[in-house]
């Protein structure tokens, strides 16, 4: 099988938007290509220096991910009830052992599940709308292209911590 990593237009998408969902989807194959055969001891499997177990990294690129969509698309923080589902993927809470004792088929129906609604959503933008300044507390300037940019970037960043993590941890 000759595998395809071109990033191209996807159909179903204006030109800027599917080129960013194919680098979207070529990161998160990568990301499953890795994961997708972890067990559960593998998945919590912490020991310093490292803060985060691999389980927790995941559960995290998944919130970043609803966190920015939440932001981009309906242009508001999370509600307390989206807090109470998100909050153990929390960048602040990376370090508590939040998440423990779940299989593999849990990290990947929340990317599915997460990835499905960005992708669903997507598709009714037009490229423009990538270039629409956001507001932000900080006063930075931000566009939905950054953002959704963010999401690609924070993935790609943990899929390095939990390559070097699966280095040290202890096989299945």
């Amino acid at each position: 099988m000759i595998k395809d990593f071109r990033i191209r237009s996807i159909e179903g998408y204006t030109s800027q938007i599917g080129h960013l969902v194919s680098i979207m989807e070529l990161t998160r194959g990568r990301t499953i290509k890795i994961i997708k055969d972890l067990t559960v001891k593998q998945l919590d499997y912490l020991e310093p220096p490292f803060r985060a177990s691999i389980g927790t990294l995941l559960r995290h690129v998944c919130c970043v991910e609803y966190v920015n969509q939440v932001y981009v698309f309906d242009r508001r923080q999370l509600d307390q009830n989206e807090t109470a589902i998100w909050e153990n993927g929390f960048s602040n809470n990376l370090d508590k052992s939040l998440i423990r004792g779940l299989p593999i088929a849990y990290y990947l129906q929340n990317f599915e599940d997460v990835r499905a609604d960005t992708l669903v959503k997507l598709k009714n933008c037009e490229d423009e709308w990538l270039y629409s300044n956001l507001p932000s507390k900080t006063g930075a300037s931000l566009n939905n292209y950054y953002m959704l940019f963010h999401i690609v970037e924070e993935e790609i960043h943990h899929m390095g911590q939990i390559r070097l993590l699966l280095s040290k941890v202890i096989p299945s």
